[in-house]
């Protein structure tokens, strides 16, 4: 699946009236700021998506370690594969252990850049 940013900040567990903000103000950005915003959406989605691999990676070694599972020539496309398939779940979960705080109030204050 080919993602862009728009994509991405649905999937973002963000609150929806956040979401529809940030997605209905995108358009109307400067260059500059839909630029900030890209990278940080995109960075954002990366170091979630290496959280959710890592967290699959120790799971897939600890079920080696106890034996339950084998490891075969396709274990890291297995592992990819069920990355890909968690991050496609993330605008569904309800809440996430990830504090996306910061990225939030970075994101706010270039949309506030723009109303200025």
């Amino acid at each position: 699946m080919k993602l862009t940013t728009l994509d991405i900040i649905k999937l973002l567990p963000f609150e929806e009236n956040y979401k529809r903000s940030l997605i209905d103000a995108f358009d109307s950005l400067s260059e500059d700021q839909r630029y900030e915003v890209t990278e940080l959406v995109w960075s954002t989605y990366g170091a979630l998506y290496r959280i959710k691999y890592n967290a699959n990676m120790e799971k897939a070694l600890s079920e080696i370690a106890d034996q339950r599972i084998t490891l075969g020539n396709d274990f890291y496309k297995k592992i990819k594969e069920k990355t890909d398939q968690d991050m496609d779940k993330l605008e569904s979960q309800q809440s996430t252990p990830i504090n996306l705080d910061q990225t939030r109030q970075e994101l706010q204050n270039i949309l506030n850049r723009s109303k200025n």
